[in-house]
């Protein structure tokens, strides 16, 4: 009996020591964040700190094994409460540190999310992770998307859900070349419902000509690795899509061109800033017969030509018809300073230089004969 009273004397007062360390740690604590509120970084507006640490998350390497910005919130108290409430902060999960993604998601509220990822292989968790993510699809505003087209299926098992606020869309197909197909996307891709959608890249992926995604983009770059694709658009579906950009600043089409030539009239594209072609050389020409844009827009042409044909140097001059329409839209003061036509057993390579008073251009174009 007497054993049995002390070991509960022990007891209560080791309980009491520990509350009293814990009273005492707390006290510490209120008297080093006292001592912190004096300092001058302190006296930024939390807005201001916010700002900060954005930028530095936004400015510290990414590493796909770490979260290294997230250290910020551990100096102190204040910063971490800072952290705690810029939901903004939380907004790029990092989908291989699978286990932070749900807490991330949580912490970012209703802030919009930029979603990134590429995927080699299929690891349980990663998917996972990224099955959470779209979740909240409803405010993506950037989905990058770079994996094996055997994980598509499995990382995107939902292909018609709406995404209101999403304004960038890259989809990359990373199959070995032997084993790389297209990626046909459904017509309902996304419900057909992304009226943000400004930026649309996809490389060996198709979206049907038809789909309403389709419209009022400003960057639009379509990849294709495979030039024997039966899936080249014809010269009206190329024009009807167009057409429904009229605010299109940049345009790619690598193997996506149509392959005949029409003489439908030619869309405007007033805002087109770059455009690069890459492809049959017939089928670059095509194109360019086909729209109608600033003459200060920054032009790259790598068009490919078989082995067989007559001379490279004939299927360049398929450019010229479009380089004389050009020229003929300059000003008075604008002058084509320099044009230099070079050509090996490779490729030919166009190049002109137009000095303007208030403005300079350059266009490349690249003849590669296949082998």
């Amino acid at each position: 009996m007497y054993h049995h009273e002390l070991l509960k004397k022990l007891l209560a007062m080791r309980n009491v020591n520990n509350g009293m360390s814990g009273h005492v740690k707390n006290i510490v604590r209120d008297l080093k964040t006292r001592r912190n509120s004096h300092a001058s970084i302190s006296k930024l507006p939390p807005e201001i700190l916010s700002t900060i640490f954005l930028l530095y998350r936004d400015g510290t390497a990414y590493h796909w094994r770490t979260l290294a910005w997230i250290r910020v919130s551990h100096i102190c108290r204040h910063w971490r409460n800072v952290a705690l409430g810029c939901p903004a902060l939380w907004s790029h999960p990092n989908f291989f540190m699978s286990d932070s993604v749900p807490e991330m998601l949580l912490r970012s509220k209703s802030a919009p999310l930029t979603i990134q990822l590429t995927l080699n292989y299929g690891a349980s968790k990663v998917i996972e992770a990224f099955h959470t993510s779209l979740e909240h699809i409803a405010r993506i505003r950037e989905l990058s998307l770079a994996t094996a087209g055997h994980n598509f299926e499995k990382l995107f098992p939902r292909t018609d859900q709406a995404a209101p606020h999403l304004h960038k869309l890259i989809l990359n197909n990373l199959s070995g070349q032997s084993l790389r197909e297209i990626i046909i996307l459904p017509e309902d891709f996304l419900n057909g419902n992304a009226p943000c959608l400004s930026h649309l890249e996809l490389k060996d992926f198709h979206l049907p000509w038809s789909s309403p995604l389709l419209k009022n983009l400003t960057t639009l770059k379509l990849t294709c690795l495979n030039s024997q694709t039966t899936l080249l658009p014809t010269s009206e579906q190329l024009v009807e899509v167009l057409g429904r950009m009229p605010g299109l600043e940049t345009l790619e089409l690598k193997n996506f061109l149509p392959s005949s030539s029409s003489s439908l009239s030619e869309v405007t594209l007033p805002r087109l800033q770059d455009v690069l072609l890459g492809g049959d050389v017939a089928g670059c020409a095509n194109v360019l017969n086909l729209i109608s844009f600033p003459y200060t827009a920054r032009m790259g042409f790598e068009g490919m030509v078989d082995r067989h044909a007559t001379s490279a140097l004939d299927m360049a001059t398929l450019f010229l018809p479009t380089l004389s329409k050009i020229r003929r839209g300059l000003c008075e003061d604008d002058v084509i300073s320099s044009l230099s036509i070079s050509c090996n057993l490779a490729d030919i390579t166009i190049r002109s230089v137009l000095n303007a008073i208030s403005d300079q251009s350059e266009q490349d174009s690249c003849c590669r004969q296949i082998p």
